[in-house]
C-alpha cells in the first residue's frame, strides 16, 4: 500500500517534509545562536569582572604608595 494514493497528495506530502526539514534547520540555527549569545554574555562580564579588579588593584595600589596625594593637594 502506497504513501499517498494519487500526485496531489503526494505534492501535499513532499510539501510537507520540506516544512518540517525547514523548521528542524532553523530551530538548530536559534539553539547556535544562544549558545552564541551566552558565550559572548558570559566572556563580557568576566572582561569586566577582571578590569574591575585591575582597576581596584591599581587604585589600591596607588594608595598605598601614597601616589595619589600630590595631585589632590596640588
Amino acid at each position: 500500500m502506497a504513501i499517498v494514493e494519487n500526485g496531489n497528495q503526494e505534492t501535499e506530502f513532499w510539501e510537507g517534509v520540506r516544512v518540517a526539514a525547514d523548521s528542524r534547520y532553523r530551530a538548530e540555527q536559534a539553539a547556535k545562536m544562544r549558545r552564541t549569545i551566552g558565550w559572548a554574555l558570559g566572556l563580557s562580564i568576566a572582561g569586566l569582572c577582571l578590569a574591575l579588579a585591575a582597576h581596584r588593584r591599581y587604585r589600591d595600589t596607588v594608595h598605598l604608595l601614597g601616589l595619589g596625594d600630590e595631585k589632590q593637594n596640588g
